[in-house]
């Protein structure tokens, strides 16, 4: 393959024109010897030249023939320009004069600043004078203020000695009156104390003319046979119900329906069964032992586990049955306070067959059916449960244990019930102003 020598692009060997530029390759390039240069020419290239020539020409005739008319007005414009030239020169020369007076105003105004650089220079000169003096001046203050500081931490280190002895001074004072405040607290401790123990010897004496009579009673009793031992005299059942029936109520929803419930709390709570809903507010009354008759302010049931509890109006603390702490064991003696077939409050007894944290079985010789919502008492006058309805076998009564009762409480939100489980009823009511008398 050869190369072209004038666009250096690849021919073959045997070609005559060059396929890429259409140069001829046959042309003997001239001799080096040679100071001449000889230009090669596309023939094609010749000919667009000379028909490019030719248009050009063509077009510049056309011109001129159409726009020749306009040669005159042109030079009009441009005698117009050459004045319009001339007047900018007069006002530029007019300028240059303007600026020649400004440049004179320049100088004096430089005279003038030299001046005021040189009266500056003396004033500078006259001011490091009194800075110098100044200087003077500051330190000698320095020291002053130094003999200040001085003096000034003297004089805090006196104050803080005797902010010091001040506060301790304050500090006995608040002793002194806590102790005054604590000697004023234990005597007023010391009085509600005795007066506590007052109210409790009291009742104690009480108490104690009870409990010698049950001793009295079953020291009679204690002859018997094992049986009969087993249940109260009835002399001690009666002095039972007596002590605790004014805390039981009958609870009336319906014109035909009679129940019980006991009030847990001297605020007029009551618990009872939801057997006695149906009626509503509007349709239950709640017969107090003395024969009142009142309307709940509300009732807060819970059906899935089979309680009420229903709140009354009371002017004044109520007597009333707090939930026991423990559960009772197998063959535990109980007594039932509740409505019987006269619509009037009785007392049974009974015994615990069955006990657990979920449920409490009571036997009971017979049963009658206003006992429904009656509560469940130990020894102690505490509610173990709640008759809420009768066993499968005749005279068993299934109850609502305490602990059942006090999970429902939580939920309805009525913790405060709660804290006077276990405690003595004649207890919490010596805290109130005016507690009810037995």
């Amino acid at each position: 393959m050869a190369t072209c020598r004038y666009c250096k692009e690849s021919v073959h060997d045997e070609a005559v024109r060059c396929k890429h530029c259409g140069s001829e390759i046959g042309v003997s390039t001239p001799s080096s010897s040679s100071n001449k240069v000889t230009y090669v020419f596309d023939e094609g290239l010749i000919k667009f030249g000379k028909f490019a020539i030719s248009l050009i020409i063509i077009f510049c005739i056309i011109g001129v023939s159409f726009y020749g008319i306009d040669f005159e007005h042109a030079a009009d414009e441009i005698r117009n320009s050459l004045k319009e030239t001339q007047k900018d020169r007069f006002d530029i020369m007019t300028l240059v004069n303007s600026l020649d007076g400004v440049r004179k105003e320049v100088l004096d105004q430089k005279k003038e600043t030299s001046n005021l650089l040189e009266q500056m220079r003396v004033l500078a000169s006259e001011a490091e004078e009194k800075v110098g003096f100044v200087e003077q001046e500051a330190e000698h203050f320095a020291q002053l203020k130094d003999d200040v500081s001085n003096q000034a931490e003297i004089a805090k280190e006196n104050v803080e000695k005797g902010q010091e002895i001040l506060s301790s001074a304050q500090r006995k004072m608040e002793e002194i009156k806590n102790q005054a405040n604590s000697m004023e607290g234990m005597e007023r401790k010391a009085k509600q104390s005795i007066a506590e123990i007052e109210r409790n010897v009291e009742f104690m004496r009480g108490q104690v003319s009870t409990v010698e009579k049950i001793v009295a009673t079953l020291a009679k009793r204690s002859q018997l046979s094992a049986q009969e031992t087993e249940s109260l005299s009835e002399r001690v059942l009666t002095e039972f119900f007596s002590s605790y029936r004014d805390a039981v109520v009958t609870v009336k929803p319906l014109a035909r329906v009679w129940g019980s419930g006991v009030l847990v709390s001297p605020n007029g709570h009551i618990i009872t069964t939801d057997y006695f809903i149906p009626g509503g507010k509007s349709q239950t009354k709640v017969i107090l032992y003395d024969g009142t008759v009142v309307r709940p302010e509300d009732i807060l049931p819970d059906f899935a586990l089979g309680l009420v509890v229903i709140k009354i109006k009371v002017n004044k603390p109520t007597n009333f049955l707090p939930l026991s702490k423990e559960t009772p064991s197998e063959g535990t003696n109980v007594v039932a306070i509740g409505v019987d077939r006269n619509r009037s409050l009785a007392s049974l007894e009974g015994q615990v067959i069955k006990a657990s944290n979920e449920t409490l079985e009571v036997k009971f010789p017979e049963i009658y059916e206003g006992f429904s919502g009656a509560p469940i008492l130990n020894s102690q006058g505490q509610v173990l449960g709640i008759i809420y309805k009768e066993g499968l076998e005749s005279g068993i009564q299934i109850c609502i244990p305490s602990n059942k009762i006090e999970t429902f409480l939580k939920e309805k939100g009525l913790k405060s019930l709660i804290s006077f489980r276990g405690e003595s009823t004649h207890k919490v009511l010596a805290a109130f102003s005016d507690p009810p008398r037995h």
